[in-house]
């Protein structure tokens, strides 16, 4: 797991949600809520996961905090400014704090763009980089996130390129702007056990080297503990379960806790029985 000696106490969270509430009308006039008065605060250079089944309301939670999306009560407050009351060209000038890494990285990019313009479209939308300041960013980028020769990669369109590398590519777009916050919903969905690891340690490496924090979506409550500093646990668009990693895992008082953490020990029994 990894380790966050901070005191919480002392420093303001980087992303700060309260008693957020969306709901949406279905077809017969009735209501859904897909979030019900949900608080979170994610911390300067920690990873919170945000663990649940899909339906649980943890994508549209993400809406909210990338301010994609309008809460219909709460407020979102991103390094203490009210994104969530802020139009479009209000926000501008604080995008770059907060970046996305979605779920699905073949339907993510414009496949009329080459990585080269992936990359210089990203870094002109928060500053203005001459050309050559583009390139040099973006060819030590790529080569962090080990997507080389560099200047081939470059070239290539994203359907040239593998799933895992995709998934790099996506987390490239994201810390070209310098985030102090990456919001990841599913990213390691659809991956094969090996990319998995390697995004994983990816995305370690990053938070070590600058101190980015994670709101880090996921159903697998076995990744969050082995990854995250606190887990906090949705069920029907609710939070039920809030601590760190540790004791949300290994002493869960919630009995949906309970069932996620079951069905990720049967999973990983179902698995090394297929070995």
């Amino acid at each position: 797991m990894v380790e966050n000696t901070s005191l919480r106490s002392e420093v303001a969270p980087i992303l700060r949600l309260r008693d957020i509430s969306k709901k949406y009308y279905t077809r017969d006039g009735g209501v859904f809520y897909a979030l019900k008065e949900v608080s979170l605060d994610v911390m300067p250079g920690e990873t919170l996961a945000l663990v649940g089944e899909s339906g649980s309301g943890k994508s549209t939670l993400a809406r909210m905090a990338l301010n994609l999306a309008k809460p219909d009560a709460g407020w979102v407050e991103l390094a203490g400014h009210r994104t969530s009351e802020m139009s479009a060209q209000e926000m501008k000038p604080h995008r770059s704090k907060i970046q996305p890494v979605f779920q699905d990285s073949s339907a993510t990019f414009n496949p009329r763009r080459t990585v080269r313009q992936i990359l210089a479209q990203a870094m002109r939308s928060t500053s203005n980089p001459d050309d050559a300041e583009v390139e040099a960013k973006s060819i030590a980028i790529l080569e962090q996130m080990s997507l080389r020769p560099a200047q081939q990669i470059l070239k290539r369109f994203p359907h040239e390129l593998s799933g895992g590398q995709r998934q790099r590519l996506n987390i490239a777009r994201a810390i070209c702007v310098n985030p102090s916050i990456i919001v990841a919903d599913e990213p390691l969905s659809g991956a094969d056990v090996s990319i998995r690891g390697k995004v994983l340690n990816l995305l370690r490496d990053i938070q070590e080297q600058a101190g980015v924090a994670y709101l880090f979506i996921t159903h697998d409550i076995a990744v969050s503990h082995a990854f995250a500093n606190r887990i906090a646990v949705m069920h029907e668009g609710k939070i039920v379960e809030y601590g760190e990693a540790r004791e949300v895992v290994e002493s869960p008082k919630h009995p949906y806790t309970k069932v996620l953490i079951e069905s990720a020990l049967l999973g990983r029994e179902r698995l090394d029985a297929l070995r």
